[in-house]
């Protein structure tokens, strides 16, 4: 029987870095867990069942994870990709990063409409705003 899993597509608005990996690093295991996966749109045709490394500059530290493509769509002249973490805690703190991004579209947005909101001021507005949502609104399903 096929079971849902759920992930959270990144934004277009902030760019994901994307390295292939040739097998997953012998240092790394992957942990059965039930937390979320990313997806988001890329050029090229990645394989299911690859695992690869991504990166969102855009968070300082930048983050970092190992993943596994669990599936590819062909949408058009681009590809959604859908990865999961390896782990737990990779899971929760790729979740917090997603919230990131969507604080600074957040804040981006307010600046175009002429409100200069600092970093920590843009926060405290989206998570009262939007946080309690965030997941909801976020996630796409698919039966794997």
């Amino acid at each position: 029987m096929a079971s849902a899993h759920k992930y959270i597509r990144h934004p277009t608005e902030i760019p994901v870095e994307i390295c292939s990996l040739s097998s997953l690093p012998s240092n790394i295991q992957a942990q059965p867990h039930e937390g979320v996966g990313l997806s988001f749109i890329c050029t090229y045709p990645w394989q299911k069942g690859m695992f690869i490394k991504i990166r969102l500059p855009m968070v300082k530290p930048a983050f970092e994870a190992i993943v596994e493509i669990v599936w590819v769509r062909q949408r058009y002249s681009y590809y959604e990709v859908g990865v999961k973490f390896l782990n737990e805690e990779e899971a929760f703190q790729g979740r917090m990063c997603e919230q990131m991004c969507r604080i600074e579209i957040y804040r981006q947005k307010q600046a175009g409409e002429g409100r200069k909101l600092s970093v920590d001021e843009a926060a405290m507005e989206w998570i009262s705003r939007y946080a309690e949502q965030f997941f909801y609104r976020e996630q796409i399903m698919y039966q794997a």
